[in-house]
């Protein structure tokens, strides 16, 4: 049988993107600011293939995440750093 595991980031008020969501703002307007604890995260980095960042509780985390994934199914905006 196969597992499925969601994942996402949600803001401590239980929101999971910015105002205005639209086709061109899909996470809404400012909505990757949700998403800036990651970006300098060791465990994302290497993921883009990036060199370099910082190992902490919320990297092992990620880590963890990623070890227990065989395949994942993302949006087309998978490096959101750097957009609004």
């Amino acid at each position: 049988m196969t597992t499925v595991f969601a994942d996402l980031t949600m803001m401590i008020n239980g929101f999971i993107a910015g105002p205005d969501v639209s086709p061109e703002a899909p996470l809404g307007v400012g909505g990757g600011k949700i998403h800036t604890w990651a970006y300098e995260l060791e465990a994302w980095r290497e993921r883009l293939r990036l060199k370099g960042g910082v190992t902490n509780p919320d990297a092992e985390i990620m880590e963890e995440t990623f070890a227990r994934v065989g395949a994942n199914i993302m949006g087309r905006q998978l490096n959101g750093a750097g957009s609004t």
